[in-house]
């Protein structure tokens, strides 16, 4: 059982597994129906990729409301291996060369993903609580050390000042 491990699945806190587990310690509940809800709460807590992909044309645009750690990182890996794929069709079929065709191909999808990623980046930021401004911080270059930091640090568990945590079904 995982209540009794004490592992947490990030989404939910420790606490929430120890109310679970006094609930079956003096048998309000039983330990199958603690496995059954442990389950659930895992599997509702798991963002897929497809779900990130859904999520993501959803909100192409959007700057308002929050981002999570695996919404950010999946579309900064999506639009790398787009690029990456864009560079090699271009040096394919536009054929100028190594360099030229290849450049094309990746700068134009890179526009492309300019503003979708300002959004994200911006929700990443509301999701710790701070301004979709310190994005800017990436021009200053120490910056962008201060922002890795930020985007790989855990999100508010409950609402902040930019709107309740998002949660995937």
């Amino acid at each position: 059982c995982l209540v009794k491990s004490g592992k947490s699945t990030g989404i939910f806190s420790k606490k929430l597994f120890r109310e679970i587990e006094y609930l079956a310690i003096y048998k309000l509940i039983s330990y199958r129906t603690v496995d059954m809800i442990v389950t659930k709460i895992i599997k509702e807590s798991t963002i897929e990729f497809s779900a990130i992909c859904i999520g993501f044309f959803n909100k192409y645009l959007t700057f308002n409301g929050r981002a999570t750690r695996s919404e950010f990182w999946w579309f900064c890996l999506f639009s790398t291996l787009m690029s990456w794929t864009a560079s090699t069709v271009g040096e394919v079929t536009l054929g100028m060369g190594l360099e030229l065709g290849s450049t094309i191909a990746s700068t134009i999808l890179q526009i492309a993903f300019l503003l979708p990623w300002l959004a994200v980046a911006s929700r990443r930021m509301h999701d710790i609580d701070r301004s979709g401004w310190w994005i800017l911080l990436m021009f200053t270059g120490i910056g962008i050390i201060f922002l890795i930091y930020w985007w790989a640090k855990k999100g508010n568990f409950g609402e902040n000042t930019f709107g309740s945590p998002v949660l995937f079904s």
